[in-house]
């Protein structure tokens, strides 16, 4: 059937039929797009080649030796960017036993991992619950310096958490140090503490 026919033709095929681009300079900009017309509607569609990362970079909440992941929560993206990459590095909040990792269930599995370390407050400023909330103040400043132009972005952050932060440790003195990263974890006080961080 035409039906079976396109599922095999799409199946052949590194590429993802869209909609989203058309009206738009992105073909120019991209001679790798192509267009085919859907066999329902005639509809001119773009076909976007699948992104093959040489590597995605993911933090989760729990790990293992062997490479196992545990994300708590919706993964979103993490499962996809792991399966197209070639390689995977992940970081974790906290590396668990491989029994303690299976009862939690893997998220990502081993064979998709290439290594992993145990790297706490690996996602700051951004959350990792259950562990932490997002740094409300830090992202503050980086979309404040950031849109005070490149020379005020380089002066005062990376200067200030890249450059001067040759360790993840000095990154976590320069955000404040232990005071800070427990202020981030008291979220799990209870409702009035997560909403003091945020006052």
């Amino acid at each position: 059937t035409l039906v079976q026919q396109l599922r095999a033709a799409i199946a052949g095929l590194p590429f993802m039929p869209m909609r989203s681009v058309r009206g738009t300079d992105f073909m120019a900009l991209h001679p790798e797009y192509q267009t085919m017309a859907c066999p329902y509607t005639g509809e001119e569609l773009i076909l976007v080649p699948a992104l093959r990362p040489d590597v995605a970079v993911l933090h989760a909440q729990y790990g293992d030796a062997r490479g196992n992941l545990h994300i708590e929560g919706p993964p979103v993206a993490d499962i996809l960017f792991a399966r197209a990459s070639a390689k995977v590095v992940a970081t974790v909040e906290k590396l668990i036993s491989t029994e303690e990792l299976a009862a939690r269930g893997a998220t990502i599995p081993y064979f998709y991992v290439t290594a992993v370390a145990e790297v706490p407050y690996g996602a700051h400023p951004t959350a990792c619950y259950p562990f932490y909330a997002y740094d409300r103040a830090h992202t503050a400043e980086y979309y404040r310096l950031g849109s005070e132009g490149a020379v005020a972005f380089r002066d005062g952050y990376l200067r200030t958490y890249i450059d001067a932060c040759p360790s993840h440790d000095d990154y976590l003195t320069a955000i404040g140090g232990p005071d800070a990263l427990a202020h981030l974890a008291s979220w799990q006080d209870g409702e009035d503490a997560w909403r003091r961080l945020y006052d």
